[in-house]
């Protein structure tokens, strides 16, 4: 899983796919599927740009994402 650093003072990683309390349903199905950082990429991408058709690269990359963790998944039922 992804780890980033927080700017907290304390400094600590989380994993960005980490579910939490505070998390709208949304955002919780998309952490389920361990493709968070992929999806918030390819949104800051639209903000930024104003066109999905730019975004060609981080929906690829979502995508993909996607596609590799559930195959994963499904190796595991």
């Amino acid at each position: 899983p992804a780890k980033i650093r927080q700017h907290a003072p304390e400094h600590e990683s989380y994993d960005i796919n980490e579910i939490r309390d505070d998390d709208d349903e949304w955002t919780k199905r998309i952490k389920r599927t361990g493709c968070h950082m992929e999806n918030e990429r390819l949104i800051l991408c639209h903000v930024d740009g104003g066109d999905w058709r730019k975004c060609g690269l981080e929906m690829s990359l979502f995508k993909q994402c996607i596609r590799r963790n559930e195959s994963l998944l499904a190796r595991r039922k």
